[in-house]
């Protein structure tokens, strides 16, 4: 019998994996070339951070003070103008590469941690090892983009959360962690609430409950004070609502395809009802249910099937090549033939792990009550529910899904775990006592998995 591996070996192992990922991390950071860095939504952040900077307004425009808006959240703005703050226009995209390769490696010892809570040690190391070698996580640090930020706050929010409901823990540190990921990403804001009322409702303990008043209070303070500036804004200022719904309109067209198949992933391109189909919401609601009702099952398949598969893909969809979101003209995985083999190992292992979390989906829903704590599972079922939901409802791009790709792969491996305990029990279960009745060869219960 192969003896347990004794706390220095763990410590050894969970070194080696968390070192990988935040080599991979400062390698991107360190030898990716992005074609034109500052585009799009980066050009976005980066414009408001110099608005500010420059200004003290927080405004896309480029007047001289621009005017205010709410049309992007301030939450990654705010990030990118504390290193100009610090380190000046001329090397601060530099800077915040460096910080968010940093932030990223904290978070896959993050998720190692939630898996511990979940998991034996060997899954709990797996979870981490996919979080350490996860080229989408890697890639994203490289960018101007929320993603990287936004999934260090979703994750230390779902950890500070699971201590919070073990009686551990500050309820500061978790509202903190929401009012970080809510303000960098608003369409978290309602998963913040979701995440809060289930731990409410599985903790009727006075003290934890008190805390997560706590963290609802300071997530609610921060999201507050947003709002209240909002209110103060002109009529005609730019708001993030109007993107939300041109957002929603792109992800309308099935295949990305609109007619021409030479404009797919940019449909919206040839449709002469945009931009008003993107802009107006009674002409959306119209149009749209003029094209449903011609091809309803082309719909009905688009958003029940091909809209989740795509969210969960391996292919970011809105660039030339797999893992990245703006182009580049080398990276880490072209000059580093040990990070190509982790991106080749990722890419093998991608829809298997996607069936694996959704299996974990339903081992932990159907996982017997008295059998284990349900909560750390519903909470990881939450966070994934409501990534695929915001890919069902906008445009299916997987950077909506990038904050719970951590938390995605250690229910992959709590997945993973549920199916090898039930086929090795099953295997088992008919030689325990040969020659048995029916009842005696009937696999027993299985035990619960040790919290901690």
């Amino acid at each position: 019998m192969r003896r347990p591996l004794s706390s220095a070996e763990r410590a050894v192992l969970v070194a080696v994996v968390l070192a990988v990922g935040l080599l991979l991390r400062v390698g991107f950071a360190l030898d990716t070339v992005v074609v034109d860095p500052v585009r799009a939504d980066a050009a976005h952040y980066v414009q408001y951070a110099r608005n500010l900077h420059a200004h003290g307004v927080y405004g896309l425009g480029g007047g001289a003070p621009p005017a205010p808006d709410s049309f992007r959240s301030p939450g990654y703005p705010a990030f990118l103008l504390l290193h100009l703050w610090v380190f000046g226009e001329d090397t601060f995209c530099a800077a915040v590469r460096f910080t968010q390769a940093v932030l990223d490696g904290v978070t896959v010892w993050l998720a190692f941690a939630i898996a511990r809570r979940l998991l034996p040690f060997p899954a709990a190391l797996a979870a981490a090892a996919l979080t350490a070698c996860s080229p989408h996580l890697v890639a994203n640090t490289g960018y101007l983009l929320t993603e990287t930020l936004t999934t260090f706050a979703l994750v230390l929010a779902v950890w500070a959360l699971l201590r919070l409901a073990a009686g551990r823990g500050r309820g500061w540190l978790c509202g903190a962690a929401l009012a970080l990921a809510t303000l960098s990403n608003e369409a978290l804001l309602p998963l913040a609430g979701l995440l809060l009322f289930v731990a409410w409702r599985a903790r009727p303990d006075p003290a934890v409950r008190r805390a997560l008043l706590v963290s609802a209070a300071v997530c609610a303070v921060a999201q507050g004070a947003w709002q209240v500036r909002n209110a103060s804004l002109p009529a005609g200022a730019l708001r993030g609502s109007s993107r939300a719904l041109q957002t929603i309109s792109h992800g309308t067209y099935p295949d990305f395809v609109f007619h021409d198949p030479r404009y797919r992933l940019m449909p919206y391109r040839e449709d002469p009802e945009q931009p008003r189909y993107g802009t107006d919401p009674a002409h959306f609601v119209r149009v749209f249910a003029e094209r449903v009702a011609e091809r309803p099952l082309r719909y009905a398949s688009w958003y029940a099937l091909e809209k989740p598969l795509h969210v969960w893909g391996f292919d970011g969809l809105q660039a030339t090549r797999e893992i990245y979101v703006y182009p580049v003209a080398r990276s880490v995985y072209d000059e580093r033939p040990a990070a190509n083999l982790t991106l080749a190992a990722m890419r093998a292992l991608h829809w298997p792990i996607v069936a694996l979390m959704a299996v974990g989906l339903v081992f932990a829903r159907r996982r017997p009550r008295a059998a284990c704590d349900l909560l750390p599972y519903r909470l990881l079922g939450v966070c994934i529910l409501w990534g695929t939901a915001l890919g069902v409802v906008f445009a299916p791009w997987p950077r909506y899904v990038m904050p719970m790709r951590p938390l995605s792969f250690v229910l992959a491996a709590w997945g993973g775990l549920c199916l090898w305990r039930a086929l090795t029990r099953q295997r088992a279960a008919p030689a325990e006592r040969p020659g048995g009745s029916v009842e005696d060869a009937a696999p027993r219960r299985e035990e619960p998995v040790t919290v901690g």
